[in-house]
């Protein structure tokens, strides 16, 4: 599972303010840099790729001085900057569930250079073969739960880190969650591209858990 981020705002270079792209489900939202989707980064001075967004990171314009363009959103397919190196919004990541209709799953293989993605039936479950049941993906210009569970107002996407919470709920009224019970088990995240893609210890101990209920 992967959640999108939203990409940076800035001005474009003729000085009007951009929308930057917000992170989105199966593609993400365009600012003036373009939002990744399943197989791909954003396009952009910077483009994105697997698991960041495209970036700019001193933020140096083409005469090598500050304020260049603002950088892309990170996801499961990174956002791409805009094409003017001087400014400009970018684009938003998109996000992957595993089981998510139209989600493509990276193969096992799966690399910058040689990128492979599955062949399988279902291309969307994960090469591990685990995937979700019936889920929902939200994306971030709609409304969604606050992953604090004491927080009954639901906010428009999310500012700060990603969550994830496991659990049982019993749904009316969408967006808002009559019900929730939580899985008191923590699931940690990692970076695939410097961690490598494998579940840890605290993953893994979910399954078990869950697969015990």
């Amino acid at each position: 599972m992967v959640a999108a981020g939203g990409g940076g705002y800035d001005y474009s270079s003729d000085g009007n303010a951009i929308p930057a792209g917000s992170g989105d489900g199966l593609k993400g939202f365009d600012g003036n840099g373009k939002g990744g989707n399943q197989t791909s980064g954003g396009d952009g001075y910077y483009k994105g790729f697997f698991g960041l967004g495209g970036g700019n990171g001193e933020r140096l314009n083409a005469y090598r001085t500050p304020d260049g363009n603002a950088g892309g959103g990170g996801g499961y397919f990174g956002g791409g900057t805009s094409n003017i190196i001087a400014g400009g919004s970018a684009g938003g990541g998109s996000s992957y569930i595993s089981g998510y209709p139209g989600c493509i799953s990276v193969d096992k293989d799966y690399t910058e250079n040689n990128p492979k993605f599955s062949t399988t039936e279902d291309p969307s479950i994960h090469y591990s073969g685990i995937k979700f049941e019936n889920p929902v993906m939200i994306d971030g210009k709609s409304p969604m739960p606050s992953p604090s569970l004491n927080v009954s107002i639901p906010e428009f996407g999310h500012l700060g880190n990603g969550h994830v919470i496991i659990s049982t709920a019993e749904k009316y009224d969408y967006p808002y969650f009559s019900q929730i019970t939580a899985i008191p088990y923590k699931v940690k995240c990692s970076i695939p591209l410097k961690i490598g893609r494998n579940f840890d210890v605290f993953f893994t101990l979910s399954i078990v858990f869950l697969s015990l209920g």
